[in-house]
């Protein structure tokens, strides 16, 4: 599984790649095989700021076709990430157990 990230935000970039492909391995390892690449994109800063949550988008693209995003929000990017791995975890399964 083939792991991406993008960012836009003001955190350190390095430990929230760590916690975020710990995170989608966790939630998506037991797919290793059905899936080729996992690509995660994190908006906002480090904690909600003016109404505006921070955001993490986790796109998941299937074998052989076919790919699953799923949006998590909340009070800070880790929470963020959490929330978009547990919503992929989920996406995943329910499109595999149709397939």
């Amino acid at each position: 599984m083939q792991f991406q990230m993008h960012g836009f935000t003001e955190e350190p970039i390095d430990a929230l790649r760590q916690y975020g492909e710990r995170r989608l391995q966790f939630a998506l390892g037991r797919f290793h095989g059905r899936i080729r690449r996992v690509s995660m994109q994190l908006f906002g800063r480090g904690g909600s700021v003016a109404g505006v949550e921070p955001e993490c988008q986790v796109s998941v693209y299937l074998i052989p076709s076919g790919h699953i995003v799923t949006l998590g929000m909340g009070d800070d990017l880790y929470a963020a990430i959490d929330w978009a791995a547990e919503r992929s975890g989920r996406a995943v399964g329910r499109k595999l157990e149709i397939d």
